[in-house]
């Protein structure tokens, strides 16, 4: 095909090749990609790393953490392809943190923000997710969490 001046043509196949603006949208930083899990979208164990350390430092009220094993995920990989079990992932990772913003509206004793809560979710490799949970440090909270995830 030649193109025209609107892009490349072809009988049932359309492409136009014009920049597009930008919308005010800054790309990432690469310091911010290398603390992504980029198939969740959730922090990684890097993220993790660096914000335990902070937190061990600097938050004197204390912290808990959840960890998360999901069921199944070999079966899934086996059974239904690698790209099953990758949903699978971005689903339960959605989920948790779901539950979590959830969890800041029905619990007055956690007093972050639920978004800022959410922020928590880690996806520390495979099917294993870590929550941290910065300022919580009395077990009846942690239980509460806890049984909205499970």
């Amino acid at each position: 095909m030649l193109p025209n001046d609107r892009g490349f043509e072809a009988p049932d196949l359309s492409i136009d090749l014009r920049d597009v603006p930008s919308v005010g949208l800054e790309p990432p930083t690469e310091a911010k990609l290398e603390n992504i899990d980029h198939l969740t979208g959730l922090h990684n164990r890097r993220w993790l790393d660096a914000a335990l350390a902070q937190e061990i430092t600097n938050n004197p009220g204390g912290f808990s953490l959840l960890f998360i094993d999901l069921d199944g995920l070999k079966t899934i990989n086996d059974k239904r392809g690698h790209a099953a079990g990758d949903s699978h992932i971005r689903t339960s990772a959605e989920a948790i943190s779901q539950c979590l913003r959830n969890s800041t509206e029905h619990d007055k004793r956690l007093s972050r923000p639920k978004d800022d809560i959410a922020e928590g979710v880690v996806r520390v490799g495979g099917d294993e997710f870590v929550v941290l949970l910065r300022g919580v440090s009395d077990q009846s909270t942690v239980d509460s969490i806890q049984s909205r995830i499970h």
